[in-house]
Order: C-alpha cells, then structure tokens, then sequence
C-alpha cells in the first residue's frame, strides 16, 4: 500500500511538470507565431524555421497535456447511453474503455520501431532545424510512455479511492 501512495505521489509531481512544459510549449508557440509575422511581414525576411518548430512544439504539447488531462478524465466522451446504464455495467464499459486505452497507448509505443530504425540509419533530418527524424520520433514514444503511465496512475487512484471508499 505504501508502494501505491509513493507511485500517486510521484505520479502528482510528474503530473505537474506536465503541465509546466504544456504553458511553456503554448507560449513558445504564441511567441514563434507573432515573431514570425513580424519578421515576415514588417522586415520583409521571413524565418526559414518558423513554421517547423511551432509545428513540433504543438506535437509536444499535445502530448504532455494528455497525460495529465486522461488521468483527471477530462477527455470527451459520449456519456448519454452509458449513463442510462445499470452502475455495475457502467463498470465494466468503463473498464473495457480503459483497456482499449492501453492496448492503443502500447501499440502505439510498439509500432514505430520501424520508422524509428530507418531514421537512425539514413540519418534524416527535419529540413529546416536539421533535428534528427529519430529524436522526433523519440519523443513521440516518451509522449506516449508518459500518457501510458498516468492512464494506470488514473486506474491507480480509481482503485485507491475504492480502496479508502470501504
């Protein structure tokens, strides 16, 4: 039990930092977009970068936001039919919702093997930062591998909150 509380307790502090870097990443995005119309538009000398690393800022974000938002449930759902439900089905609708959550989440950890083997050894690169396509797609993985992580931290507490419920 004692393992559980500390795994919610760091699941709280890694909760935070994704938030941090999910208002960071936005505002970065906000900063590049407005700094790239200047440059476009008032000095006439458009940045050759300024739509790639938006582009790849809004990626990050999205991921580091998900992970949060699934372990607070906050995603949208379609409730009407499942509400109308007996509570012991909704249960279990609720549990096989999680289950298809995982196996997606795994698979899609799993699955860019692949594109991640063929990055590294034809060394492609983004064309105008020239970031590896490998780190790129590192970070996709670690994306999903920390949605992974807070979609059991979010069955972790359901069960915790059952647990302290009797």
């Amino acid at each position: 039990m004692r393992i559980l509380l500390c795994i919610q307790k760091t699941g709280d502090f890694l909760e935070k930092i994704m938030r941090v870097l999910a208002i960071v990443s936005l505002g970065l995005i906000a900063l590049l977009i407005n700094v790239s119309v200047f440059y476009r538009y008032i000095l006439k000398s458009p940045l050759s970068w300024s739509t790639e690393l938006p582009e790849l800022l809004l990626v990050l974000t999205v991921l580091v936001a998900a992970a949060p938002a699934i372990r607070k449930n906050m995603f949208t759902k379609v409730e009407f039919f499942v509400s109308m439900l007996p509570s012991k089905i909704q249960r279990v609708v609720s549990s096989i919702t999680s289950l298809i959550i995982l196996i997606f989440l795994t698979f899609c950890i799993i699955a860019p093997e692949e594109l991640l083997l063929k990055a590294s050894i034809t060394k492609t690169i983004t064309p105008a930062l020239k970031i590896p396509m490998s780190f790129v797609y590192l970070v996709f993985r670690f994306g999903f591998i920390i949605i992974l992580f807070f979609m059991l931290l979010s069955l972790l507490d359901t069960y915790l909150y059952k647990i302290n419920k009797k």
